[in-house]
């Protein structure tokens, strides 16, 4: 940035905080670029120079780039309540004192700054929640930092509520940490987040997907039936929305049990507790006459459902959503088909080897790659085609696709493939 550009970032930023020992630094911004490059170079946790603009706002616990600063900086909030612009008011008549100390414990400085009037303090403070509550007693974390929490993934900035929401899982295991003792409190997490899967931004339904199903899996260690009556009323409610909003709700219904289907150790809530509901909503889903967009994302996310399937639920689950999905009415749905088998075949043959299988699975054979789960777009038309049949006439070797099926799915193939 130039040296205008590079200012105005400075003095947005004015005010912010960090630690430098046991005390907590507040910066104050001067009117001129030389004190500013002053401060800057007393270490404190803000860097700049003349010609490139690169800094770094710390609180205590975290570390937030210039990047995202002045993401926050270019968003405005997105209207769910108002809230003053970031400039600071009155920045150059600040007084010449350049920093202040304040001796704040850990608790107290959450508490101060993740309630600040200044959403950068918000983002920053926000950002240290799951490394400090590892410092923290959990009937403090029970109390204090949920409420934080329930605070902060309300907050007007979208990108605040995704850094709340990523910190969500470190607190619901510290509070696990004390064994039953507050699984309400892990319970009210839970509930806390489930709204964030159909948040106005795109970042933080992905996320809340992810969190929500790790929210699952630590509620179930306390309360299965709690966790999968949860777990029923989340999916339920992303599909009952307005028909607007119909594809949103059901892709974050999608995401999220493709995501509580993966197992984590120690958890009760596995693949077989919830197998009938799964499998129903995926292939609700991923057949919705409504939204070709919907039975696109089924197939994206396909690949990962079906990992964690034991093999006999897979081989009777595939052959019929596969038909569906190479049969679709749009090309976008149907342009994933030939990857998505690819990403079968090469899930099944690395869990074959794995379990040291007595069935000998036929290898990919050559020119087909053994691809993790890489998106369509990176092959082109006529790679994936000819991946595709090579595929197919695996899968059906396999006994996992029938030979109808194969046969014209090859016949679909064939003029892409070369």
């Amino acid at each position: 940035a130039n040296r205008s550009e590079g200012f105005s970032v400075i003095r947005a930023c004015g005010g912010i905080t960090t630690q430098r020992g046991a005390s907590i630094v507040r910066y104050t911004t001067g009117s001129s670029r030389g004190r500013c490059e002053t401060i800057c170079s007393a270490d404190y946790g803000l860097k700049s120079s003349c010609n490139k603009m690169s800094f770094i706002m710390t609180s205590p616990f975290a570390a937030i780039s210039g990047d995202q600063i002045e993401n926050l900086a270019d968003n405005s909030p997105d209207g769910k309540t108002p809230e003053d612009d970031l400039v600071l008011e009155g920045f150059t008549s600040e007084s010449d004192s350049i920093y202040e100390i304040e001796d704040l414990d850990t608790l107290s400085a959450l508490e101060k700054y993740c309630r600040s009037d200044m959403p950068t303090q918000r983002l920053v403070y926000a950002a240290g929640i799951g490394a400090a509550v590892s410092t923290l007693d959990p009937s403090a974390v029970s109390g204090s930092v949920v409420a934080l929490l329930h605070e902060l993934l309300g907050d007007v900035y979208a990108d605040i509520r995704l850094t709340a929401l990523q910190q969500t899982v470190a607190v619901a295991r510290r509070l696990r940490s004390a064994g039953m003792t507050f699984q309400t409190d892990v319970e009210h997490l839970w509930d806390l987040v489930q709204p964030l899967l159909l948040d106005a931004d795109t970042d933080v339904q992905e996320s809340a997907a992810s969190v929500l199903a790790e929210l699952s899996h630590l509620v179930a260690w306390g309360n299965q039936v709690a966790a999968s009556q949860k777990l029923v009323w989340a999916v339920q409610r992303c599909q009952r929305v307005p028909p607007e909003a119909m594809a949103e709700g059901a892709t974050a219904a999608l995401r999220l049990i493709t995501e509580v289907v993966a197992p984590r150790e120690g958890s009760p809530l596995h693949f077989s507790s919830i197998q009938d509901f799964a499998i129903t909503t995926f292939k609700d889903l991923a057949t919705c006459d409504k939204s070709a967009e919907v039975r696109q994302g089924a197939a994206l996310l396909l690949p990962q459902f079906v990992r964690h399937m034991p093999p006999a639920v897979r081989a009777t689950f595939l052959p019929g959503i596969l038909k569906s999905l190479a049969q679709d009415s749009h090309w976008n749905v149907r342009a994933e088909v030939p990857q998505l088998l690819v990403n079968i075949l090469s899930i099944t043959q690395q869990q074959q080897q794995q379990h040291s299988s007595t069935t000998a699975m036929p290898h990919v054979p050559t020119g087909v790659p053994d691809h993790s789960l890489a998106p369509s777009s990176s092959s082109s038309s006529s790679s994936r085609g000819s991946q595709a049949l090579a595929v197919a006439v695996s899968l059906q070797q396999a006994g996992m696709l029938p030979s109808a099926l194969s046969q014209q799915l090859q016949q679909q193939w064939a003029g892409t493939a070369g």
